[in-house]
């Protein structure tokens, strides 16, 4: 079950997208006693956010063309 106040989504923006033919979008599952919400926002840049989200288990990832 997930709860409306557990959910957190990042979004940005796509720097460069005429060199970037896809975009990837990826779902985690972390468990409601990590409370790494604070650590997510607080990065700098995706790479450090894919490496707090890297120890936890990827749900679902898909990738689109960028038109």
């Amino acid at each position: 079950m997930i709860l409306p106040d557990s959910n957190l989504v990042l979004s940005g923006f796509i720097p460069n997208p005429e060199e970037i033919s896809l975009f990837e979008l990826r779902l985690y599952l972390i468990p409601n006693y990590e409370d790494i919400k604070d650590d997510l926002l607080n990065s700098k840049t995706f790479s450090d956010i894919e490496e707090i989200l890297s120890s936890h288990f990827l749900l679902w990832q898909v990738e689109k063309p960028i038109i």
